[in-house]
């Protein structure tokens, strides 16, 4: 009994292997069609070849920017910022806080911004500046203190 079992488990297994699976009768429909019927999505094919492919050439030429923006005229140096005040390095403030960040300043004649935050150049919205607008070079400290600032005019 045990050896007509085992012959009989060996063929039925081996039949299996060579077996071709039966074709999803769904594999043409869309995803869309698919959950309307109630059928899970299709997963989808050939993943390996698009993930080697990178990018083509028709997305490569979408995806890039028509120009590139150009200065605004106001701020040549840096941005745009508004300060809560504007004081020479050599102010006992600024220098306070230079020695804070640990900051050293060949030239004491410097402006530099305190409390800054950057604004849009035309003070529109949220971008309003009620204190010192100033354009300040691309070297602050996380709001705190912005070195190499000269005084602007925003109005319009």
């Amino acid at each position: 009994m045990l050896s007509r079992l085992s012959a009989a488990v060996v063929l039925s297994l081996s039949l299996l292997a060579v077996a071709k699976p039966i074709a999803d009768p769904y594999r043409g429909l869309s995803n869309a069609q698919r959950l309307s019927r109630g059928l899970p999505i299709a997963m989808p094919r050939n993943l390996r070849k698009l993930s080697n492919r990178g990018p083509s050439k028709a997305y490569e030429k979408r995806h890039k920017p028509s120009s590139t923006p150009t200065s605004t005229g106001w701020c040549t140096t840096g941005s745009a910022q508004c300060c809560e005040s504007v004081e020479s390095a050599s102010n006992p403030v600024a220098k306070t806080l230079l020695g804070l960040l640990g900051i050293v300043l060949s030239d004491l004649d410097v402006l530099v911004g305190i409390t800054c935050s950057p604004i849009n150049i035309l003070g529109l919205g949220l971008g309003e500046c009620w204190e010192k607008p100033v354009c300040c070079e691309n070297n602050d400290f996380g709001g705190l203190i912005s070195i190499g600032c000269s005084p602007i005019s925003i109005e319009l």
